[in-house]
């Protein structure tokens, strides 16, 4: 009888410290969420401070300056001087028509505003191919001047002008060399794709060629046909979607497939590239092969092999406007 109480006792202590690892296992599970529920609320108090705290700055910010409002845009270019037509708005909150006088000061020289309508506004010719600085406004009346600083950056070739980029999305390539004819042959295979697009305006692709040159000198053009939809891409959509508003541009999508062998003779540099026309006439050139054989028959240090480069920009003449410092 005493070995049965024995065995009872044992079974009821098994029991008991099974029930107390599960409730210990509960204690953990809830400590580790109370945890977890404390770290999430001072995660929000931290971050309803920094609201609290750039809500404040942003309306400090907004009391000490001189303006209700400022915007710029572009409304037009002139292909043959190579510029955009900037217009920069700001409106004073207080201010006496006939008597206060707006200088705004764009690369470092100070340019008088109109007031139309309220707003002080400035229109004037920015190069396409370089930066410009508007950097302050200053309100004179009376003899007092009080200044709002802008500190504006306009690089209108990002933001004007369409972005061309080309790569090959698949495919592959070989190589070999034949010292018999001191010529390296290599060969490629797969679809090229160009890419071209403007958030800030609608813009035509007049053209397309695939161009080789061997030694800086061209050796064969191909064309590469218009036959595809507007740039057909689930990223740009989003983005299109997202910016729906203010989205004013244009984006496109080409594709050109290969399948041949390039020969190059030992000690000479064969260059691929795609060249896209746009409707204002400037050519945009994607480098997307550059390989440089050495005498000897063998790749240099020099070559490389690269696809969606930014392109450099060139006139209707050849002359160059903008080339990427890989270049």
């Amino acid at each position: 009888m005493k070995k049965n109480w024995s065995n009872i006792i044992a079974v009821i202590s098994c029991l008991l410290v099974v029930i107390c690892l599960f409730q210990i296992n509960a204690l953990k599970d809830q400590i580790a969420y109370m945890e977890s529920n404390i770290s999430s609320r001072i995660s929000n108090v931290e971050s309803n401070n920094n609201n609290i705290h750039n809500y404040i700055e942003q309306k400090l910010t907004e009391q000490a300056s001189l303006l209700t409002g400022s915007d710029w845009t572009y409304t037009g270019h002139d292909i043959d001087d190579q510029t955009v037509q900037l217009r920069c708005n700001v409106i004073p909150k207080e201010h006496s028509p006939g008597i206060t006088e707006a200088l705004i000061t764009v690369n470092d020289e100070e340019m008088p505003m109109e007031l139309k309508n309220g707003e002080y506004v400035l229109e004037t010719d920015i190069p396409i191919f370089g930066t410009t600085t508007v950097s302050k406004v200053v309100f004179t009346e009376n003899g007092i001047a009080r200044t709002e600083t802008l500190d504006w950056f306009f690089e209108p070739r990002i933001e004007y002008m369409p972005s061309v980029t080309a790569d090959f999305s698949s495919g592959g390539y070989g190589r070999r060399s034949s010292t018999a004819s001191d010529t390296y042959v290599w060969q490629r295979e797969g679809d090229i794709n160009i890419h071209a697009d403007c958030y800030e305006r609608q813009f035509e692709v007049e053209s397309i060629s695939l161009v080789e040159e061997m030694d800086g000198i061209e050796i064969n053009r191909t064309n590469i046909p218009l036959n595809t939809e507007p740039y057909d891409d689930e990223m740009v959509h989003e983005i299109e979607a997202l910016y729906a508003e203010d989205y004013n541009g244009s984006s496109y999508h080409f594709y050109h497939q290969i399948d041949r062998d390039f020969e190059i003779p030992f000690g000479s540099t064969l260059e691929l590239y795609v060249e896209l026309v746009d409707g204002d006439g400037f050519v945009h050139r994607c480098v997307i092969e550059h390989w440089e054989i050495t005498a000897d028959g063998e790749p240099s240090d020099d070559s490389w092999y690269y696809n969606g480069m930014e392109a450099s920009i060139y006139d209707d003449k050849g002359n160059a406007l903008f080339v990427p410092e890989i270049y």
